[in-house]
């Protein structure tokens, strides 16, 4: 989010964010669902107010609470779920068109004098395989080897009400989840949210806002859709029997310098290691907790006048690990 545009050539420039009076830098913790409010101070008066934190600007966010909750018990449930694919993805060459491109790089400056035969040994070099799979229409599609459907879901539970006593309550459960379209590649996230509000009588209130969050994020690898894009549709994954057939559920290290069982070139062309066997064996996990929350006394003289006082803040606190292995 950028709201007073690039001030600094050090800082990030990105907002304060104030939750509940508690100063945090950023909001991602949040369930949005639990948002009540969100103002917008992009003026000087948010420098006035929180110094020089608020240079690039304050998002003052409040969450729901028990202020403004009916009396009874109230709940809801709100429940999705939703899939995601990947879309607008470039055309790639099928395996004929990859192996007239890659004829072409071995045109010398006078191209009369090579005929089909001879770009094509040329090409074909230390590769047979490549000319075998060409002169056969062999196609393999990377894009459906290393992508996978998506999944999109979000449960969320509030229970709110307010008893005789003027104890105004609002506790909220939710549980976000987003898996990618590469395998290993999601984030969960489960948060509490609390929110309390007593009415002493017509001037004087007190209450709490507690929000508890876990987030957990695995992030897989980050070269495997890179590197399934540059293999050549001729190229697979798997490991060859001796007459140069895939073998299903063998991967090979460097699909691009393929070897026959006995040792002999197969495809001698490019080093770069196998997707499959980088998406299998990545892993990059990070788990958090975050809390954040205060307690307040509120008091208002005039309807159209309140002065608030934090008690106690809550400070946020935030323990987390990032596990990273390549295998």
């Amino acid at each position: 989010m950028s709201i007073r545009g690039s001030n600094s050539l050090i800082s990030s420039g990105n907002p304060l964010f104030v939750v509940d009076g508690v100063p945090t830098d950023n909001i991602d913790f949040l369930n949005p669902q639990d948002i009540a409010r969100m103002d917008v101070l992009k003026d000087a008066s948010s420098a006035a107010i929180y110094g020089s934190r608020g240079a690039s600007g304050v998002v003052i966010v409040t969450t729901k609470s028990g202020a403004t909750v009916k009396s009874g018990i109230n709940v809801s449930v709100e429940t999705s779920y939703g899939v995601r694919t990947a879309a607008r993805l470039p055309k790639m060459m099928t395996g004929a068109e990859w192996w007239r491109f890659h004829q072409a790089a071995y045109l010398s400056a006078t191209p009369t004098t090579q005929t089909p035969a001879q770009l094509a040994t040329l090409a074909g070099n230390q590769s047979p395989l490549l000319v075998q799979r060409a002169n056969n229409g062999y196609n393999f599609d990377w894009y459906d080897a290393v992508l996978q459907p998506g999944a999109m879901q979000n449960h969320y539970v509030n229970i709110s009400g307010r008893s005789d006593g003027g104890l105004g309550y609002n506790l909220s459960f939710g549980i976000q989840g987003n898996e990618g379209i590469i395998a290993n590649d999601s984030n969960d996230k489960y948060t509490f949210k609390l929110g309390i509000n007593h009415k002493i009588n017509s001037k004087f209130t007190t209450g709490a806002n507690i929000t508890v969050a876990r987030t957990i994020t695995e992030y897989g690898s980050d070269t495997a859709m890179r590197s399934a894009f540059s293999f050549s549709p001729l190229i697979s994954p798997y490991a060859v029997d001796a007459n140069g057939n895939d073998i299903p559920g063998q991967l090979f290290l460097l699909p691009g310098k393929l070897t026959y069982p006995d040792g002999s070139w197969a495809i001698n062309k490019t080093s770069t290691i196998n997707p499959l066997l980088e998406i299998a064996n990545s892993r990059q996990n990070e788990r958090i907790w975050q809390t954040l929350g205060n307690l307040f006394f509120q008091y208002q003289p005039k309807k159209w006048l309140s002065l608030n006082y934090i008690l106690c803040r809550i400070l946020k606190y935030q323990s987390g690990n990032i596990k990273y292995s390549r295998n």
